[in-house]
């Protein structure tokens, strides 16, 4: 393992920084119409949903029943899928909802730190599978960096649009899409360091499991609700469509 572990560590970092490529369409483009960020943050909301429902989920489920058996791991699955929901709920709490009578741009500053929350908690244990099918094989583990790089993309946008549009700074929507990437690294770099000997498979299914579960409770209750408060809903469904269109494709490919 140590043997090819500083080449696993890069690799993750590859993957994970993808994210501030999400971001260049915000640093590079003029403030646009509320229509637009209403599509926009419905085609993120769209990306996560069909990420989470289509990717995380159903490779939790895989690693769970091979691992641990068809039935426990199946409900394992499902236990950790509500665990993360009820994660979401317990920052609900703590990031309250804004009054209506306030900015409507509180409550795209929440949706967008909700938005990253959830994407550093699934990037999390994607950077110790990078690091894990690295250690063993150097191609395998770069062609899952590419993978991931690839579906991190679109994830920054998923923070980038609503930070920069609930903030005006081109700088924190950069900042904070590059950040949800470096927990990619981060969750690397601790597999070596602390998780190695402890580490195993049905581990990595349960993290997953957690991450859909709070990413598609972001995607309902927050992204789709603050891009309603700015444009039509056909701007809003039509960009979440979009999005799951995007994100099945990338998937195919992959």
């Amino acid at each position: 393992m140590r043997e090819h572990a500083p080449l696993a560590l890069a690799m993750s970092f590859f993957a994970g920084m993808s994210t501030f490529l999400g971001s260049l369409p915000v640093l590079l483009c003029k403030k646009a119409s509320q229509n637009f960020l209403s599509f926009s943050i419905g085609f993120s909301a769209g990306i996560m949903s069909m990420l989470s429902a289509a990717d995380l989920f159903p490779e939790s489920v895989r690693l769970c029943v091979t691992y641990i058996g068809k039935t426990k791991g199946a409900a394992l699955s499902i236990l950790f899928l509500f665990s993360g929901v009820f994660a979401f709920s317990l920052m609900e709490k703590y990031i309250p909802n804004p009054d209506d009578l306030f900015k409507k741009e509180k409550s795209l500053w929440r949706a967008g730190i909700l938005s990253a929350i959830g994407i550093m908690l699934h990037n999390f244990p994607e950077g110790m599978a990078t690091f894990i099918a690295g250690t063993g094989d150097l191609g395998r583990g770069l062609s899952l960096a590419i993978a991931i790089a690839l579906h991190n993309i679109p994830e920054g946008i998923t923070v980038s649009v609503p930070i920069y549009y609930s903030t005006g700074s081109r700088l924190k929507a950069a900042a904070f899409a590059a950040l949800t990437g470096l927990s990619e690294p981060l969750g690397a770099a601790l597999t070596f360091l602390l998780l190695s000997p402890y580490l195993s498979l049905p581990m990595l299914g349960f993290a997953f499991a957690f991450a859909a579960g709070m990413m598609l409770c972001i995607c309902f209750f927050e992204l789709i609700p603050a891009a309603s408060r700015y444009g039509k809903t056909t701007h809003v469904l039509s960009g979440a469509l979009f999005g799951l269109i995007v994100m099945s494709i990338i998937m195919k490919l992959l």
